[in-house]
């Protein structure tokens, strides 16, 4: 029985070694990373990069503009709309201030860190960082537009 123990665990070892180890397949971008963890930078050609979040129950969503250059984020954009297409702020009737300040908050971490996944949750705007990170990734993985 001992045997038939240190058997599965071995098996169990050796599949987990070779899924550690295995290469990362190409997504078409360059930089050697698979669709659900676009954060490296290497590869990536000089350009800016545009991705946007799926449009959520009320109509909205977020987009993120990114800037490449040398294989660093130079700038870092984003903006999230209403319904009707107009970006979300007081002027259009979106009074949630924490929320608003996390845009621009949010983009500058990025450019800091260089990495979307170091970037930390927007305290009272945690819905909104996690759609940034989603829009920054769906970005990464974009063609970009010279």
């Amino acid at each position: 029985m001992k045997k038939k123990i240190y058997l599965v665990v071995a098996l169990v070892l050796a599949f987990a070694l070779l899924v550690a180890c295995s290469p990362e397949q190409p997504n078409g971008n360059g930089n050697g990373n698979d669709n659900d963890n676009v954060t490296a930078l290497e590869g990536l050609a000089d350009g800016v990069y545009t991705g946007k979040t799926e449009k959520d129950e009320r109509g909205s969503y977020g987009e993120a503009i990114i800037t490449i250059s040398g294989e660093k984020i130079t700038e870092a954009e984003y903006i999230e709309y209403i319904e009707e297409g107009k970006p979300k702020s007081k002027e259009n009737g979106y009074e949630y201030e924490e929320a608003l300040a996390s845009f621009e908050a949010l983009a500058n971490e990025l450019v800091e860190k260089q990495n979307v996944d170091e970037v930390d949750d927007y305290s009272g705007a945690t819905g909104r960082s996690e759609n940034f990170r989603t829009a920054v990734k769906e970005a990464l993985k974009s063609t970009p537009a010279n």
